[in-house]
């Protein structure tokens, strides 16, 4: 699974602009027991214990609530704009997804769970917040993704 999400950091740094696409490769990842929908991207099929339901994609490279999701809890999140030219040419917003309890400027940080160059600042956020589960240490008993939402609604 960390491979993934680290494959889905890296397409939200290289996107140009939102994807319908990524969101719902975004949703079947964190999700357990979550599957596509043939020709519907901004849905996606969940077993909710009753039986299989369609629950409708958070729009998580578009609005930056939507991408706060992904933190894992107890994480902090740092982010900013470039204000150098040269840096915003690559993409213009950066973000970092702390663990519990690390305090200081995003220029002290080596975490892997960062995005140094991303077009908008919910792909900022989200490709972070995807490191950052990629990097945080499932414990004893967790299921290795979130369990879907039992009623309908978004994921």
């Amino acid at each position: 699974m960390s491979e993934e999400l680290l494959a889905l950091a890296a397409r939200c740094e290289a996107a140009t602009r939102p994807s319908l696409l990524l969101e719902r490769d975004i949703a079947i990842a964190i999700y357990v027991d979550a599957w596509p929908i043939a020709g519907n991207e901004a849905r996606v099929s969940v077993w909710d214990g009753n039986g299989r339901t369609q629950l409708t994609v958070k729009p998580y490279t578009t609005s930056l609530d939507a991408a706060m999701t992904l933190v894992p809890e107890g994480h902090t999140v740092q982010m900013s704009d470039w204000d150098h030219e040269i840096l915003r040419a690559k993409g213009p917003w950066q973000a970092i997804v702390l663990p519990m309890g690390a305090r200081g400027s995003m220029q002290q940080f080596t975490f892997s769970n960062r995005c140094d160059h991303a077009q908008t600042a919910a792909l900022a956020l989200t490709a972070a917040a995807l490191r950052a589960r990629a990097a945080t240490p499932i414990l004893e008993g967790e299921a290795s993704a979130l369990p879907c939402p039992t009623s309908t609604g978004d994921v």
